[in-house]
């Protein structure tokens, strides 16, 4: 298209649906799709799109549009192709979900067979099909075609003219295919599940459980974790339950490790290998040593209780723990910072599971961390953390863009709500402060907005946020905010997203403030479209 073409369909001319599009769309999303809108169009036209969307009973999705303002340089983002701007923005969704399974839908006219075709090979595993729509069949190449998907398998990509076509695409039937993939690949692993001290294996049923459906085979054996030392621990019960794994024929052997598993198994890896590609995930392991052996390990009920590895936890630099060398193999530490116990946190410093600091629990050499809402004895049976169990132990890493993960183990980009919309003159004497607003999407607050329009700005404010911060959860509590209408914890400042630079938690607006607000807030809701942050 020329410039005048693109100005005036982005601009002058109405939407069309593609037929039967809407409802293809709707039986994906009741077979469990997700859906993400992406245009090259600005982020102006969202409250458009996304009312005809909904007028035409798309299923609900995010939106990735282009920045675009009049009275900078990002106004040439509006003639900047598709093959230059697409790209980006859909990698960024494949790298912000890298758990998912993706479906590209596009036509022939913007370059999105070009576009697709080489996503599709660069990132292999999440593309799951192309969908291409033939603007011009009776003109089509089909060699163009076979052309620009080479290495591509023929399954995994389709033209179309008729959306009809398509309603034989089951997405969950297509899943099933792959996952039984998974599954026979699974098949070839072995998990050691160890629990923790004065436990037993009925511990790690749950777990052990959840891992068997994934199609993965078990070794969960109860272990004297009383009656022996750490290190007899290591070289008589664990070496055992690995060479269980490897007798059944196991390529790689993971292990699944509770408190004081995860020491038992660092003092085994001093002396053995595990097999190449073999991970290992600890949850809420004493690595550093525990507080409370100091202070209990002196007294009979404790000694009683928790036998002679009880007496080598301590955070001394001789205690097993700490002396232990870091081990060649790669490691994710599941912390918990929720507290069952209220004494035995008093004696913790830092956030703590009621037993084990979250600052103990990790290692120099662990791979990833990640601190989830549990305590020390039940960590192991959170359906959240058995799920990030499964991710680490399959991708080497845990999962950071859901909403249970707490405290900062993914650092969080900055982000000043929408303070920085608010005071354009620097009061907060920052750079760019422009360059992190959310607010020109929910702006239909300011004016009494239709509920229709709210409905879409609470969506958009939401999408914009975690676009912002890559942070699902700050995401959330924003949306929340805005739909509570505002309580303690969300000041009415903050609940339309008109807040103070993220970080100031929950410090109460001023007289003063608030009229300055007030002020900003008039004289910035006629200037609709002033203020529209570029990338």
């Amino acid at each position: 298209l020329d410039k005048e073409e693109l100005l005036a369909n982005t601009f002058l001319r109405d939407f069309k649906e593609v037929e039967g599009m809407a409802r293809l769309y709707n039986k994906w999303a009741g077979e469990g799709a997700v859906f993400h809108y992406l245009s090259n169009s600005p982020w102006q036209l969202y409250p458009s799109l996304s009312a005809f969307l909904d007028e035409k009973n798309f299923p609900a999705g995010s939106f990735h549009l282009q920045s675009f303002r009049l009275k900078d340089s990002s106004i040439f983002n509006l003639f900047t192709s598709p093959e230059t701007s697409k790209p980006p923005r859909i990698k960024k969704i494949l790298q912000k979900y890298p758990q998912r399974k993706f479906i590209l839908v596009g036509d022939s006219g913007e370059k999105d067979p070009e576009i697709y075709a080489k996503i599709a090979r660069e990132h292999p595993n999440q593309i799951k099909h192309i969908f291409i729509r033939d603007l011009r069949p009776e003109e089509s190449d089909e060699s163009r075609y076979i052309s620009l998907f080479e290495g591509i398998p023929e399954d995994k990509w389709t033209l179309f003219t008729d959306a009809g076509r398509l309603m034989e695409f089951n997405i969950q039937q297509s899943v099933k295919v792959e996952e039984q993939a998974l599954i026979d690949d699974r098949s070839k692993d072995c998990i050691v599940l160890l629990h923790g001290m004065a436990r037993s294996r009925f511990s790690m049923y749950l777990m052990e459980k959840y891992l068997q459906e994934k199609g993965y085979r078990t070794i969960n054996e109860g272990y004297p974790s009383t009656k022996k030392s750490i290190k007899e621990l290591a070289g008589e019960e664990l070496a055992t339950a690995v060479k269980s794994c490897r007798n059944k024929g196991a390529e790689r052997v993971h292990l699944v490790t509770h408190s004081l598993g995860g020491i038992i198994t660092r003092q085994y890896l001093q002396s053995h290998d595990l097999p190449k590609g073999s991970r290992i995930v600890m949850l809420a392991p004493p690595n550093k040593g525990s507080e409370l052996a100091d202070k209990l390990k002196g007294l009979d009920a404790y000694k009683w209780l928790n036998g002679p590895a009880g007496q080598e936890l301590g955070t001394g630099p001789d205690s097993i723990p700490n002396s232990l060398k870091p081990v060649d193999v790669e490691i994710g530490i599941i912390a918990g910072d929720s507290s069952l116990n209220p004494f035995y946190s008093a004696m913790i410093p830092g956030p703590d599971d009621g037993k084990v600091s979250v600052e103990r629990a990790q290692l120099e050499e662990m791979k990833d961390f990640i601190i989830m809402p549990s305590s020390h004895s039940f960590i192991m049976n959170s359906s959240d953390v058995m799920k990030q169990t499964l991710h680490f132990l399959e991708k080497g890493t845990f999962d950071h863009s859901g909403g249970a993960e707490r405290g900062n183990s993914k650092e969080i980009k900055t982000f000043k709500s929408d303070g920085c919309s608010l005071f354009p003159d620097g009061t907060f004497k920052e750079k760019n402060l422009w360059c992190n607003c959310c607010y020109n999407h929910d702006i239909a607050y300011w004016r009494g907005g239709t509920k229709k329009e709210r409905k879409i700005a609470d969506q958009a404010l939401r999408d914009c946020v975690e676009e912002k911060t890559g942070n699902k959860t700050l995401a959330d509590l924003m949306y929340a905010g805005v739909r509570a209408g505002g309580s303690s914890i969300f000041p009415a400042w903050y609940r339309w997203g008109y807040g103070w630079p993220y970080g100031r938690g929950n410090k109460a607006i001023t007289a003063e403030e608030e009229k300055s607000v007030k002020k900003r807030l008039k004289e910035l809701s006629s200037k609709k479209g002033d203020y529209v942050c570029s990338e």
